[in-house]
């Protein structure tokens, strides 16, 4: 059966975990914050967190950037565990990650062992991780399906990651959601299934009703048409080009890192690279317009961006892709079909015809707090059998 979003009271979710949670990262706890990290944050307002971060390589550690950085007193409860460093290519060969998981087991039970740490409960977020579960064989799994995993891997991966995906998937007594695509997917697949989609901080809120524009973006010409986010395989180019032609006077503006060179561009197309988290407000209040595009493909349709309640947070009209997704945010977002499409949805958007303060409404509707609060109620019937 799928469950779906319901707004969950502080008070409840107090009383629905027993014991401490292993969290399964996919996402160093020191980058920018995700879904795992604010899933994590959110379940330490309830009870004691491990956040365990993801496994990197030897050759990784030695550059910068990759070592932990401790959480702050705000989180008293969320401990994270650095794993050691790894032999690398775990995602091309089985066996290397089998063994590399062997190591972290070893230094996680020391870890939790110093601390007197039993989980009530792992909560794993990426198909690799199954290789951690022999180590915690009687403790119940909520498997926290953030994208399809196909997104993040090579074509020479696939096959040994849909077999993994599927174990865990076998082997969760609840899988969470973030995309209602998702839901739909795998509830038949699994022993019980419940949709939590993305949100937003209420620390962004709260910075966007006084922040001041980004003045590099708002030198711009107007309208700013800006997308905040990874630059990557699914990334729609011939719709950006078909926007950036439209409003030949505005501007296009890509922030964010990429791993890929884009085709050439119109000149009014600009690319940033990444800012620091902390701009993001001052970035978006710059915008006039927020971009979702993405090119669709299966994987893209069970994407629910967080970028689309940051957006909404802000005040923006939102331009997207047509994707299954998506379309359930309608007509909140505005879709395209593909680039020849793109004029006619981009029209009304520059016209200013929709509800800034709706917009706003909806973004509060759905903070980070609140999807915490309903992940923790919904582990309840998933513990309560382990602690009793």
């Amino acid at each position: 059966m799928i469950r779906t979003n319901g707004r969950v009271t502080a008070a409840r979710s107090r009383t629905a975990v027993h014991g401490p949670i292993l969290h399964l990262a996919n996402v160093p706890f020191n980058t920018i914050w995700q879904r795992p990290q604010q899933i994590a944050a959110g379940l330490a307002e309830f009870t004691d967190v491990v956040y365990v971060n993801p496994n990197r390589s030897f050759l990784q550690f030695l550059r910068p950037g990759h070592r932990l950085v401790p959480p702050d007193d705000t989180l008293p409860r969320l401990s994270v565990f650095n794993p050691p460093a790894c032999l690398p290519f775990a995602r091309q060969f089985g066996a290397v990650n089998r063994l590399n998981y062997r190591r972290v087991g070893a230094h996680l039970r020391d870890f939790l062992r110093a601390r007197a740490i039993t989980p009530s409960v792992v909560v794993a977020t990426f198909p690799d991780q199954y290789d951690l579960l022999t180590e915690f064989p009687d403790v119940p799994l909520v498997y926290d399906l953030m994208d399809e995993p196909h997104l993040f891997v090579s074509a020479s991966q696939r096959a040994r990651f849909t077999r993994l995906h599927h174990r865990l998937l076998d082997r969760a007594d609840l899988l969470v959601t973030s995309a209602k695509v998702l839901a739909n997917r795998y509830a038949k697949s699994v022993r019980r299934c419940v949709w939590i989609s993305n949100g937003v901080r209420q620390e962004l809120i709260d910075e966007l009703q006084v922040v001041v524009p980004d003045p590099a973006i708002t030198r711009l010409p107007g309208p700013r048409i800006g997308y905040v986010g990874m630059i990557s395989h699914w990334f729609d180019f011939a719709a950006v080009r078909a926007i950036a032609e439209r409003v030949p006077g505005g501007s296009v503006v890509l922030v964010g890192p990429r791993d890929l060179d884009p085709p050439p561009l119109p000149a009014n197309v600009h690319l940033t690279g990444p800012v620091p988290h902390q701009r993001l407000a001052r970035t978006l209040a710059a915008f006039d317009v927020g971009l979702i595009p993405f090119k669709r493909t299966p994987e893209i349709d069970a994407v629910n961006p967080v970028k689309l309640y940051e957006y909404l947070a802000a005040g923006l009209p939102i331009l997207a892709s047509d994707f299954d997704e998506i379309r359930q945010y309608r007509p909140l977002v505005r879709t395209y079909v593909d680039a020849a499409d793109v004029g006619r949805a981009i029209e009304p958007l520059l016209a200013g015809v929709t509800d800034a303060d709706e917009r706003r409404a909806f973004a509060r509707r759905h903070l980070w707090a609140e999807k915490a609060a309903q992940f923790a109620a919904e582990i309840l019937p998933v513990v309560v059998p382990a602690a009793a």
